[in-house]
């Protein structure tokens, strides 16, 4: 049949049905005007059939998008459609530099040659932001999954980012740091190489690759340390982590200070022995290599392997000695034990002392039962 077509692609993004606000959709249509000919240049006034597609390639290339639509000429042979009402056109389409426009009519070849879209179809993309760089977003901004950023981005005010491919959101933050990240609160900084803050109110991570979840006044400066969360917590050396809680003054906070150690929560409590844990209570400290107290107050692991399962005032201060609870109770021989109970001493190697009160087992592989 071999028609022509005189065209027109509108350089407007339909706004039809939606109300003009900052905040409407943008609607995945082109407005798209033509007339169609026949070979004797007399306008075609039948409905019929074209195909309308969006190459990556002015010849040949691959097709991103296409449908299949019944246009209506008027008795000039005009019509105007709005292309995207069968199939969608998403603006991933345009993610490319280079799109083409084809049409091909009934059984007719494709016309050529095609037409290459400029700043019609691009402007779908404003429904997301690609290549920004020095301006402003003003009012609500929604960021969906799979974010990458290269360069910096800053959201909210007064931030300081200077961070190559960093990251700041909330207010008053700092990424000092490349690849450090801020996601929101306040006067937060991450300041050296893909450190983090997640959120919180002045938190610092101060070292490569340390976390600060959030909470309030917590620092994580050594390197890979972690401070989930809670209040004046503090995680100075490699590999350490502070999982929480805290106390209401830089007095009251938990501490991890030896090689990667360890506090699960409580208040008050200093892990300062390499590879040492705590698992919560108060006050409690774990000075010795791979010591352990498990909760409890005051309670102090401070040989080698020391464990403290919890109780009061309770001391573990040789080489795998053990108190299992109570209080006022110590064990100081190497290997030695205090089951429980008050004021009991395990004083000599392997010397064990079950529970009771006021007992002493001082000698070599001693026994105290109880009583």
């Amino acid at each position: 049949m071999f028609l022509r077509l005189v065209l027109c692609l509108s350089a407007v993004i339909l706004l039809a049905g939606a109300a003009p606000t900052a905040q409407a959709d943008v609607p995945q249509l082109i407005n798209y005007q033509g007339a169609l000919l026949d070979g004797n240049g007399d306008p075609v006034t039948t409905p019929i059939n074209v195909v309308f597609a969006i190459w990556d390639a002015a010849t040949d290339g691959d097709s991103v998008w296409s449908e299949s639509r019944t246009v209506e000429p008027d008795a000039d042979g005009a019509f105007s459609i709005q292309l995207g009402e069968v199939t969608p056109i998403g603006d991933e389409i345009f993610a490319g530099p280079d799109r083409w426009l084809s049409i091909k009519v009934e059984t007719d070849p494709e016309m050529t040659p095609r037409a290459r879209l400029v700043s019609v179809g691009y402007s779908l993309r404003v429904s997301t932001v690609d290549g920004s760089t020095g301006g402003v977003i003003s009012g609500d901004v929604s960021i969906q999954s799979d974010l990458t950023v290269s360069g910096k981005a800053t959201i909210g005010p007064g931030h300081t980012n200077t961070g190559d491919e960093a990251f700041v959101a909330g207010s008053n933050n700092t990424a000092g740091g490349s690849l450090a990240t801020v996601g929101g609160g306040a006067l937060n900084a991450a300041d050296y190489y893909a450190a983090t803050v997640g959120g919180g109110y002045y938190n610092i991570a101060s070292s490569n690759f340390a976390t600060v979840g959030g909470g309030q006044h917590n620092i994580a400066s050594g390197a890979d340390a972690t401070v989930g969360g809670g209040l004046f917590n503090k995680a100075r050396n490699s590999l350490t982590v502070v999982a929480g809680g805290g106390g209401v003054s830089p007095a009251d906070s938990n501490s991890a200070l030896g090689f990667a150690s360890a506090i699960l929560g409580g208040t008050g409590n200093i892990a300062s022995g390499d590879s040492s844990t705590i698992g919560g209570g108060s006050r409690n400290t774990a000075s010795g290599a791979v010591s352990t107290v498990g909760g409890g107050w005051n309670n102090t692991a401070s040989g080698l392997r020391a464990t403290v399962g919890g109780g009061k005032s309770n001391t573990a201060s040789e080489f795998n000695a053990t108190v299992g609870g109570g209080r006022d109770n110590t064990a100081s021989g190497s290997n030695s034990t205090v089951g429980g109970g008050r004021n009991n001493t395990a004083s000599l190697h392997y010397a064990t002392v079950g529970g009771g009160r006021n007992n002493t087992a001082r000698g070599y592989y001693s026994v105290v039962a109880g009583g």
